[in-house]
């Protein structure tokens, strides 16, 4: 696990390469550099990896209650894969601080990130370059309308109505936005862009896959 704290803790090299490990919880703590905390927590053999990574979701939740409490500084918090050869725990490492910076990126307003959380992000990072460069991009070019500037409450409005399984009263309820208002700003998506989440999964999953991209980006 890897917490990335916002303010310098105290620290010496001493603290970096010497582990608690008279803790008989199984932890490992480390000051990684002056803002990373590192954790290993070591877990008996099983072949359940699934349970594995559900108690490890119950262990990080824990710890960002209790770091909830101490608002002097901010932080993120995650965990890479799980690994039975000590040599890769650097990897570990690393997968976390990677996982936060994705989790930062994606705009998500919570300090402790998990990958099932972020699925869309990873999925949109994994589209092959062809369905970049043929149907996001232009449909983002398409939206911006020679404008500087994209149209952020119809983005917001089309997301939410994809995120709420198509249903408008759902999407109208977590926007706080009239139905009659998120089905205009749908009508002006399918017009500018030809993709239309009322009528095809694939347009659905394209608009949810757009707005993601734009998040990543920078551009809303």
């Amino acid at each position: 696990m890897n917490c990335f704290v916002g303010q310098d803790p105290v620290y010496s090299p001493a603290q970096r390469e010497k582990p608690q490990t008279d803790d008989p919880s199984g932890y490992g703590i480390y000051h990684a550099d002056r803002n990373t905390i590192l954790v290993i927590k070591s877990f008996l053999p099983s072949n359940d990896l699934p349970r594995t990574y559900l108690a490890l979701d119950v262990i990080c939740g824990d710890f960002a209650s209790i770091l909830e409490g101490f608002t002097a500084f901010d932080y993120s918090l995650a965990y890479g894969n799980i690994y039975s050869d000590i040599h890769l725990l650097r990897k570990s490492w690393h997968e976390a601080e990677e996982i936060i910076a994705f989790g930062k990126q994606s705009r998500q307003k919570k300090h402790f990130y998990t990958m099932d959380s972020l699925l869309f992000e990873s999925v949109c990072l994994q589209l092959h370059e062809q369905v970049v460069h043929k149907m996001i991009e232009p449909a983002v070019e398409k939206l911006k309308q020679q404008k500087t500037k994209l149209p952020a409450s119809m983005i917001e409005s089309c997301e939410a109505y994809v995120d709420s399984c198509m249903n408008l009263s759902d999407a109208s309820a977590k926007t706080f936005t009239h139905r009659n208002t998120i089905n205009q700003r749908i009508d002006r998506m399918k017009a500018l862009t030809g993709l239309d989440p009322r009528s095809s999964f694939k347009d659905a999953f394209l608009i949810k896959m757009i707005c993601t991209y734009l998040r990543l980006n920078d551009q809303v």
